[in-house]
């Protein structure tokens, strides 16, 4: 039997380097602020799950449209996880 091994390349459109690197470091910065409020985690838990799925919804939009993103994916990419983290902290206080 013959071994057949194919190689896919998957290249991504290098307009996403920069939302991505925006929104990499927001996340950083964002879950440092959130560690250093007393609250017993909270604010940081919801922190850390706003950024799990904003970066789950990113890596949907760049692989669904990894060589030719829109203008409103690099926004999404950039600006996402602030929704994501604001609309979480609203999900959040509506619990209490």
């Amino acid at each position: 039997m013959k071994d057949v091994t194919t190689t896919q390349h998957f290249n991504i459109s290098e307009s996403y380097r920069s939302p991505i690197l925006f929104a990499a470091v927001l996340q950083v910065s964002l879950l440092l602020l959130a560690s250093l409020i007393v609250d017993d985690g909270t604010i940081f838990t919801v922190t850390m799950v706003a950024s799990l799925s904003f970066w789950i919804s990113a890596m949907l939009i760049i692989v669904r449209r990894s060589s030719n993103p829109t203008r409103t994916d690099l926004a999404y990419i950039r600006y996402g996880l602030l929704l994501n983290a604001l609309l979480s902290s609203f999900g959040r206080a509506l619990q209490d």
